[in-house]
């Protein structure tokens, strides 16, 4: 958890990497994100709790004059830090508000748009660096693998609120998979656009997805499935937020295949999630899957719901006779 932490700080300047160093070893662990603003106090959330840094390093709760804040300087410093100097490298995720670290970690970028005949091309004076620190669960889907799967791939959305563990299970879902779970090594290919679910660094990969992983790394997720099912013949695949109806024609493209797909998209609840254009779109091809919904702590599973049919005839509600059944919860994992 430590090493977490540490990794995600090197990046910064020296000046706020000592005080964040000073922070006490029980609190590392538990940091999920670090927030960094133009001439205000550095945040630092934690599983449970909002906690600000004061300049000896040590965390409080209480808002006062004591606090770190991050100059001017500082920001445009740790920006050109954390693009490894070379900002124009990186222009094509900074128009889409973030920056992913060679060691997984994603930072969220706040400024001011640059524009060009409508489309966000840059963003300028930058005030604000949101580092969400990525962590490595191994077993964290155990229970997952063990509810839906059966022993046998299948067919799974993964739901929840921002930070909830989405890309963390994921991760371990593919680790498992490959590396013999379900009674084989099955053939896993990772869709990861934005560098997330298996960072490389140098081609190496920073976390262990399984002996028979395959990752297509900054592809969008709609020329990496159909790349993927061209060349890879993957058993099973793995992408994060779905989102766009470009992407849910390529899985549609992947089912009839014969290939299994397990994906993320962001929904608080079962009713947020049944009124998402994509869950609708894929639920109307055919992919009728088990959703696994998270909690606003991460990796915390509130429920494991299975499909049924999609019931055209009954105005597309997939909660009806033919639908999602809330009762048929399978667990709740009250400690990840």
């Amino acid at each position: 958890m430590q090493n977490s932490f540490e990794s995600a700080i090197k990046f910064l300047p020296d000046s706020i990497r000592m005080v964040l160093n000073s922070v006490e070893n029980h609190y590392k662990s538990k940091i999920c994100e670090i927030r960094l603003r133009s001439e205000k106090p550095i945040v630092l959330i934690l599983n449970d709790n909002t906690l600000f840094l004061e300049s000896s390093g040590r965390l409080t709760s209480v808002f006062s004059d004591n606090l770190y804040k991050m100059s001017v300087d500082e920001m445009k410093n740790a920006f050109n830090r954390l693009c490894n100097f070379s900002v124009y490298s990186h222009s094509d995720s900074i128009s889409q508000g973030f920056i992913t670290l060679s060691s997984g970690h994603r930072v969220g970028i706040g400024g001011t748009a640059v524009t060009q005949s409508g489309k966000i091309t840059s963003i300028r004076d930058i005030n604000s660096l949101n580092i969400r620190i990525a962590r490595e669960f191994k077993g964290c889907a155990d229970e997952i693998l063990k509810s839906v799967f059966y022993n046998r791939l299948t067919n799974l959305i993964i739901a929840g609120p921002p930070s909830s563990g989405k890309t963390t299970l994921l991760r371990d879902i593919a680790r498992q998979v490959s590396s013999g779970r379900l009674g084989k090594y099955h053939k896993v290919s990772v869709i990861d656009e934005r560098c997330e679910i298996a960072p490389m660094n140098d081609g190496f990969c920073c976390f262990d997805i399984g002996a028979n992983t395959d990752v297509l790394s900054s592809f969008r997720k709609a020329d990496g499935i159909m790349c993927a099912l061209r060349t890879l013949s993957p058993d099973l695949i793995i992408c994060d937020e779905i989102g766009t109806v470009e992407e849910c024609s390529a899985i549609k493209s992947g089912m009839n295949s014969g290939v299994s797909f397990v994906l993320s998209i962001h929904a608080s609840d079962m009713s947020e999630l049944k009124n998402k254009p994509q869950f609708r779109s894929l639920l109307e091809g055919g992919y009728n899957p088990a959703v696994v919904m998270l909690s606003d702590f991460p990796c915390r599973i509130k429920g494991v719901y299975e499909a049924g049919e999609y019931d055209a005839k009954n105005n597309g509600d997939y909660f009806g006779c033919n639908g999602f059944y809330p009762d048929r919860s399978v667990f709740e994992l009250q400690n990840a």
